[in-house]
């Protein structure tokens, strides 16, 4: 019987040698992953803080300023807005009166890929190719697009005018 319980004695020995080097190897793992996830916490944190550009902030608006600073104008900017993030810049004489009060120039912008800066303006042009009454229709989507010109010069001269008539409309 001394054998028999010998041998036990020795195969729980070895068992518990193996298990107690295991664990040792899943504690060092546990350990990294503990690292690990604290360095994916703190750049986690790094990213939150990192404030993203903004088309409009940084593109829209500096143009606005800058066609206001080539035509001896004060000008507004109104959205994205729709499908199509379309944002307009009103440049215009009396900032005390509305844009519907008075007469205004303006170019409607929409951005492409904005990682390529692309950008573009809407013409006066409409496309036969958006169906009448289609969520794309409904959103501007049936008007021609171009890119927009690469300098301010080029950019006056693809602006719209709109007169305000007095009394009317």
């Amino acid at each position: 019987m001394k054998k028999i319980i010998s041998n036990y004695i020795a195969r729980v020995e070895l068992a518990n040698k193996e298990l107690n080097f295991i664990d040792r190897n899943i504690e060092k793992k546990q350990d990294k992953i503990c690292k690990l996830q604290e360095g994916i916490k703190k750049l986690q944190k790094r990213r939150q803080k990192i404030k993203y550009p903004s088309w409009v902030s940084e593109v829209i608006e500096v143009l606005a300023q800058q066609l206001a600073i080539k035509m001896n104008k004060h000008y507004k900017v109104f959205g994205p807005f729709g499908l199509r993030a379309e944002t307009t810049i009103y440049l215009f004489d009396d900032e005390s009166e509305s844009i519907a009060e008075q007469s205004t120039w303006s170019v409607r912008i929409t951005p492409g890929d904005l990682e390529k800066g692309e950008f573009f303006y809407d013409t006066d042009e409409l496309t036969r190719e958006t169906k009448l009454n289609s969520p794309g229709f409904l959103n501007g989507m049936k008007i021609v697009i171009k890119p927009l010109p690469e300098t301010v010069d080029d950019i006056v001269e693809v602006l719209m005018y709109r007169k305000k008539i007095k009394g009317g409309i």
